[in-house]
């Protein structure tokens, strides 16, 4: 299994590098890192920014096309990935723990070309497993100048982790709470908060 960190955003609305924002006291990327570490000694983070990553014993990647969006970032994970299959996250999900993705693994079918979490907020392929089927597909998307990453995966022979499956291990629906404004991050130290008291 490989690990794959999607760090290529534009951070637009956020205004500054998300990944390195504190919450609990930890980067983001920190707290991502860690919850693959025990899972793979395989980690790629994919960037546009590739000097900010060297701090960390991955591979760090840039975009096979640069600007392509999350479809463009797993494509280029996929392709630099070695051992099938990949667990991408997005590097924005302060809250993911290796608890639930080995909970998340333990559903993983090799038949598969993706699995795919699935809340009451809508389907989570920033925290989801894909195999090497999903490759081309993904790739066959690009081609046509799709970037829509949810028209790729109508396309692939996939699993959904249901909402009460995910309640099982994740009751408070924390694990796909991720940052793209400075708002999501005043509600991210509450959690914080809130988690110590």
């Amino acid at each position: 299994m490989t690990g794959i960190v999607l760090a290529g955003g534009k951070n637009s609305r956020m205004g500054v590098e998300k990944a390195f924002l504190k919450v609990c006291g930890q980067r983001i990327i920190d707290r991502v890192y860690a919850s693959l570490k025990p899972i793979t000694p395989h980690i790629i983070i994919v960037t546009n920014r590739p000097l900010l990553y060297q701090q960390f014993p991955a591979r760090i990647v840039t975009d096979l096309i640069p600007h392509q969006g999350p479809l463009g970032g797993i494509l280029t994970g996929l392709f630099y990935t070695t051992s099938f299959p990949a667990l991408v996250l997005a590097c924005d999900l302060p809250f993911v723990t290796t608890k639930f993705l080995e909970f998340l693994i333990s559903y993983w079918d090799e038949r598969l070309d993706a699995l795919i979490p699935k809340t009451p907020d809508g389907h989570q392929p920033l925290c989801a497993i894909y195999g090497k089927g999903a490759m081309p597909v993904l790739e066959a998307q690009l081609k046509r100048g799709d970037l829509r990453l949810y028209q790729a995966l109508r396309r692939l022979k996939k699993q959904y982790l249901l909402p009460e499956t995910i309640a099982r291990i994740d009751p408070g629906g924390r694990t796909f709470f991720n940052l793209n404004t400075p708002s999501d991050f005043l509600m991210a130290q509450k959690l914080c908060e809130k988690k110590h008291t």
